[in-house]
Formats: C-alpha cells, structure tokens, sequence
C-alpha cells in the first residue's frame, strides 16, 4: 500500500493512497444442480404373464409405451430405442432387428403417454432372444435416458409361449 504526504506543510499525517478501482466484481454462484427423478423404463404392454412377445398376441408386431414422466412437457422429442439379442439370456446384438423412432410430446400424451409400434419383421428376424428397450427425452440444452426393460421374444409359431395361450 502506498501512502500520500499531507497537502498542509505543517501536518506530518500521511494518508493512505486510494486502492486502484482493477477489482472485478465476484462471479455470480452456479445454480445448484437439482436432482432429476429417474424416468421409469418403458413397457411392453403385449407380453403374457410370463413376460414374452409371442406371434398369438401380437401377430403384426407389438407396442412399446411410454407413461408419463415427471416434467414432461409439450414439445420434448421422446426416441425409443430397442435392441434385440440372439439368445434369452446374454447373447449377441442383432443389428438388422434393431428398432429406432421419435415422437413429439403432444397434448393428449401427457396423461395417455407414448405408444410406439414395432413391426413384425423386427420380431421375427430375432425368432427367438429377447428384447432390451429404453427412450431419451430430449430437450434443447440436455438429454435424459430412461431405465431399461426387456422381454423375451419367441416367435417361433409352435412355441411354448403359443401354447400357453390356450
């Protein structure tokens, strides 16, 4: 700190010299992070009880939806992603099967949520596997991902799930 001699001849007080004014102000504090409610997974509304797709009940393919999630809003792109995988528990990817669509988030999907279909020849290049199902919602400044589901697939038409129908 400097110091500046007294204007008066006659006093010996110094003064302290102003502090340069190079001082920023402080940055404002960021907003703290609010915990986000995990989104539930999807569903496979057509499985039977044992949880399985199968050709008795869904013939021309099957549903996957989505319900409501907190702070849904008009306007979010919803994307449902499902992978299919060659063997019931475990296995390998089954690329050419694998299913992808968005949605826009309208009025009557905020009590109703989201259906999306998924079509037959998904479910019969997989024959037998199962299914791993999951969305995003997708907004202009971020990106949630939802749980994960699954289900078995078995389109086999004499299949143990087939017969289970009757």
């Amino acid at each position: 700190m400097q110091t500046l001699k007294s204007p008066s001849p006659g006093h010996q007080d110094e003064w302290p010299a102003p502090e340069p004014e190079t001082a920023t102000p402080p940055a404002p504090e960021p907003e703290p992070k609010r915990p986000t409610e995990p989104l539930c997974p999807p569903l496979f509304p057509q499985a039977n009880s044992s949880n399985s797709i199968c050709p008795i009940f869904s013939p021309m393919g099957t549903c996957l939806k989505v319900r409501p999630y907190p702070a849904m809003k008009v306007g979010d792109t919803v994307m449902a992603c499902v992978t299919f995988f060659d063997r019931a528990i475990g296995g390998l990817p089954i690329s050419r099967a694998d299913f992808t669509q968005t949605q826009l988030v309208m009025r009557q999907h905020m009590q109703l949520g989201l259906h999306f279909f998924i079509p037959r020849e998904h479910l019969h290049a997989v024959g037998y596997g199962r299914a791993e199902a999951h969305y995003r919602v997708i907004r202009k400044k971020n990106e949630r991902r939802s749980a994960t589901c699954d289900a078995l697939i078995d389109m086999r038409y004499y299949s143990q799930c087939s017969s289970m129908a009757t």
